[in-house]
């Protein structure tokens, strides 16, 4: 591979797939959140990252979640209460979007990752 088609393979765009788990729970966040414009500002600016292959780590304290398979990462902050579940598969060049919502909402979720598993 020539170092041009290198360099075009790393400044494309990262595909975003959105699982229909995380289209339910988008739909049900917009519906209960209080402040809707301002949480999906925080959102597409997450989204945004993710989409140019930058993991954003400490910003919004993103890690690995037990027993390693699934990212989780917090919305708005580290210490925010809406979390986001994904996949990262860099050699594909995809995240997949598996779970959004609140502590409260996903307890079963943070106790049993394997709940993510498509």
């Amino acid at each position: 591979m020539t170092l041009r088609a290198l360099l075009s393979l790393l400044m494309e765009d990262i595909e975003i797939i959105e699982t229909n788990r995380y289209a339910k729970d988008l739909k049900q966040m917009r519906r209960g959140s209080y402040n809707w414009a301002k949480d999906q500002e925080k959102l597409n600016q997450v989204l945004a990252f993710l989409r140019k292959g930058i993991m954003p780590l400490k910003e919004f304290n993103a890690h690995k979640m037990g027993g390693g398979k699934h990212w989780e990462l917090h919305i708005g902050s580290p210490r925010s209460n809406w979390l986001l579940f994904y996949d990262y598969f860099p050699q594909d060049r995809q995240v997949y979007l598996l779970a959004t919502g609140t502590h409260s909402t996903h307890d079963n979720i943070l106790h049993n990752a394997s709940l993510l598993d498509r």
